[in-house]
């Protein structure tokens, strides 16, 4: 009975995890007593409960970021003011560097065009590469931030740990790897390397424009010197990095802005895959699968009851009376269920029947009422045709909805019977096992005796 009232409240808690949670308790000294095989199955258990239990708090948290979303529109908008200033500054300084080497000649005209177009394919692929550095960046971030809480419980949980709690915080560390550690490790140098590289190209020119005679004299002028030679180098260097602080600024900005929200979007997709049970499933799907996990986990916490000795029932001799008692119980518990499905059912569709009736005379198909040049009398007759023609309407669609729902009642009795027959026939083959490990343990018992 203790074992019947157990299963009844685990199954209307519908938890699927409940049984994890009592296996997370368990002591070295309990796992030195089971087989390396249910140690195993306890184990397979647990991670999944714990990535599931991952994926199910990233995911939500991760939702307020997916939820950020620009248009292409301002996305583009901001990567084109970027590249057209780095385009400016690239082509200013490859327009200083190409004249000094050409000089005057037929060609000179299309030197500025020509130097501006360089200089927006440059910075186009200066701000990609810091954008995609700082990117990965960001991912390295958020995978640190997110693997943080989980390591500080392991190790919280260090001084009484066991195989199973080390099963269950491993695979959530592994899980939050597994999704997120796909960052591109071997691109993080390569493309931080070239950005650097073209960053520092971008210096270099900024420099040389910075220096030439025209913006020296702009200088001079703004610091009221009497002579462009005067112009600190600090300052020099201060205005050349401005042009390579805007681009990593810009790259940071459309990283957090709009490549973090795509990539986390990713990030709940693949995380989703590991919640279980799933929203995307069926409700008929989730109910089979919680009811099987349920069983399966039960099944195997009343084999951990009986070896550990913490079953209620002391008649129980051996594994297979537990498994049978468990079975037995269990199934006595659907039967239960199903009858109670089946009085739910019942009311739901009376219930339903009862509204439906109440609102015949509303929907009765009746001609129109002509009341315009039409006596008293003419009046009175259109009613009492109406009237009538309500009744018997009315009469004929109860008559219709009654035999539906003794129809539907018939249907529901039917599959009730059929559940409980089938739960009964599986109850007796629980209680015929049940004999069976009792007459086995009752022949081991006989042996040990005539053996002594």
């Amino acid at each position: 009975m203790a074992q019947y009232r157990s299963i009844m409240k685990v199954l209307l808690l519908r938890d699927p995890w409940h049984y994890v949670a009592i296996w997370m308790l368990l002591t070295a000294v309990n796992l030195q007593r089971l087989s390396e095989r249910r140690i195993a199955r306890i184990c397979a258990c647990v991670q999944e409960c714990g990535q599931s239990s991952a994926a199910q708090e990233i995911s939500g948290e991760l939702r307020a970021v997916a939820e950020c979303q620009f248009s292409p529109a301002s996305r583009f908008l901001f990567k084109a003011i970027v590249v057209v200033i780095g385009g400016l500054t690239f082509g200013r300084g490859f327009y200083l560097l190409t004249e000094s080497v050409v000089g005057s000649t037929d060609l000179s005209n299309f030197i500025p065009v020509a130097t501006f177009v360089g200089g927006l394919f440059t910075s186009a692929c200066v701000d990609t590469l810091a954008t995609i550095a700082a990117t990965n960046w960001n991912k390295r971030r958020d995978l640190r931030l997110h693997l943080q809480p989980f390591e500080q419980s392991w190790k919280a949980s260090e001084a009484s740990a066991t195989v199973v709690t080390k099963a269950y915080h491993g695979a959530r560390c592994a899980l939050v790897r597994k999704v997120e550690g796909r960052s591109g490790i071997w691109q993080i140098p390569l493309h931080t390397l070239l950005a650097v590289v073209l960053s520092g190209l971008e210096f270099t020119v900024t420099l040389q424009v910075v220096r030439s005679p025209l913006s020296q004299s702009l200088l001079a002028g703004l610091l009221n010197m009497t002579s462009p030679d005067g112009v600190p180098n600090s300052l020099e260097l201060a205005i050349s990095s401005l042009p390579v602080v805007l681009t990593w600024a810009s790259a940071f900005i459309q990283s957090y802005y709009f490549e973090r929200p795509e990539y986390t979007r990713d990030w709940i997709r693949r995380y989703c895959r590991y919640i279980k049970p799933s929203d995307a499933w069926s409700d008929e799907v989730k109910h089979d699968w919680v009811e099987d996990r349920l069983y399966e986990d039960g099944c195997l916490n009343a084999e951990l009851d009986f070896i550990l000795g913490r079953h209620t029932n002391g008649d129980l001799k051996n594994l297979q009376m537990a498994d049978a008692d468990y079975d037995a119980a269990f199934i006595k518990a659907k039967m239960h269920q199903a009858l109670e499905d089946y009085r739910v059912q019942v009311r739901y569709l009376r219930e339903q029947s009862h509204t439906e009736s109440i609102s015949l005379p509303e929907r009765a198909p009746l001609p129109p009422l002509l009341t315009q040049d039409r006596c008293d009398l003419e009046i009175f007759e259109q009613e009492e045709r109406r009237r009538c023609i309500q009744d018997a309407w009315v009469r004929e669609e109860s008559q219709k909805l009654s035999n539906r729902l003794q129809e539907a009642l018939k249907t529901a009795e039917t599959d009730c019977r059929s559940a409980i027959q089938s739960l009964y026939q599986k109850w007796q083959e629980a209680a015929a096992r049940y004999q069976a490990g009792y007459r086995q343990w009752q022949r081991l018992n006989k042996r040990e005796d005539d053996a002594a």
